[in-house]
């Protein structure tokens, strides 16, 4: 099941989107609930998970473990494509990273 990563507007307008047609999320990602993975557990891969930017440090935290897991290169070009739609969250204002579950 492929996630879409969009970088959004206060309004909703998408500014920036993410497309994994490979599904490498769904296996990156840490299983639902995982206590080591407080923000990454709670993406909701059938449903749509909104971060802000008050979040964004903590998920940007988590995310770094699922950088190291990385094995090939569509999978590390990914996670740096979804840090950087984090980062350009944290450094505005009004916007939001929203993950679009299948």
């Amino acid at each position: 099941m492929p996630l879409t990563v969009a970088l959004q507007s206060g309004t909703g307008e998408v500014l920036d989107r993410i497309l994994d047609p490979e599904a490498a999320l769904s296996r990156l990602l840490p299983t639902e609930g995982s206590s080591a993975y407080s923000f990454l557990s709670s993406i909701d891969r059938y449903g749509d998970t909104i971060f802000n930017r008050v979040q964004a440090p903590r998920f940007l935290k988590e995310w770094e473990d699922v950088q190291a897991k990385t094995e090939s290169a569509y999978e590390r070009e990914l996670c740096l494509s979804i840090r950087n739609l984090f980062q350009k969250m944290h450094d505005g204002v009004h916007l939001y990273v929203r993950f679009i579950g299948d």
